[in-house]
């Protein structure tokens, strides 16, 4: 688990991969077409920001339940 809450590039893989083992953790087994947008992709591909609390990103796969739906979370 990532204590540190705040996104930078050094961090970016290792949240990244958290997200993916939980995927595969709940039963998602085919790829998922991630979109990062906002405060993330400028952290990620730009050197002006250096970090962000939070990703905003879209998510697509065939798989509907990516998220829990009482709290909204990614699962």
């Amino acid at each position: 688990m990532l204590h540190n809450r705040v996104l930078t590039k050094e961090n970016f893989e290792t949240v990244f991969m958290c997200f993916a083992k939980n995927c595969i953790n709940n039963g998602l087994k085919e790829p998922i077409d991630i979109y990062i947008v906002g405060g993330a992709a400028i952290v990620f591909n730009f050197d002006f920001r250096e970090s962000t609390i939070d990703v905003d990103a879209m998510f697509k796969s065939d798989k509907t339940n990516l998220f829990d739906s009482d709290e909204n979370k990614i699962i």
